[in-house]
């Protein structure tokens, strides 16, 4: 699900992207990038090699991702704030209301944020209570597709919080990104 909702993301970018006069983009992405096809994963993926399609699918989207946001502001840094704000949108979309604490709110970004493969130790965590829950990176699995792409992981990071803000709106949980290197959920009192 994490796989699909990234690629969603960034195809609705794209196509953006070409409403606004880059009407290569979508082909350019798919050139640079290959594609995730369409349809429930068991029926996409060989499932005697799950792991292999899933881990291919992953950086799939992770490039696909980086390429396209950053192609539009290589067009135009303008499209930013535009950027920024259709990401919180969403995430408030997703209309999660009740979460009652920092350890499910936890839960939920693990949920709908692609970081690498489940096998992978990507973060580790420094404070698990039901008010706050914060972790630091071990590996950034986003850096690699942010460089091929010639833009900036830190764009990323500002997108992933706007998301991840948008999609805790109402819960009374507040998430703190330090530049990618750690992060907070912290239930506001």
């Amino acid at each position: 699900n994490k796989i699909r909702l990234l690629s969603d993301i960034g195809n609705h970018i794209a196509r953006y992207g070409v409403q606004c006069g880059l009407k290569t983009l979508m082909d350019d992405v798919d050139l640079n990038c290959g594609a995730v096809p369409e349809g429930e994963f068991e029926q996409v993926i060989d499932l005697s090699s799950a792991y292999q399609f899933l881990s291919m699918y992953t950086k799939i989207v992770e490039n696909r991702f980086a390429f396209v946001v950053t192609a539009l502001l290589k067009a135009n840094a303008d499209f930013m704030p535009i950027l920024v704000e259709f990401c919180g949108r969403i995430g408030k979309d997703m209309n999660l209301e009740f979460i009652p604490d920092a350890k499910t709110a936890f839960e939920v970004f693990e949920s709908y944020i692609l970081d690498g493969m489940p096998c992978e130790e990507t973060k580790k965590i420094t404070l698990n209570t039901a008010d706050s829950v914060q972790w630091e990176k071990l590996a950034d699995t986003h850096e690699d597709s942010w460089k091929k792409a010639g833009g900036e992981v830190s764009v990323y990071y500002k997108l992933q919080q706007c998301f991840v803000s948008g999609l805790l709106e109402k819960s009374g949980i507040k998430f703190e990104n330090n530049g990618g290197k750690s992060f907070s959920l912290t239930k506001e009192l």
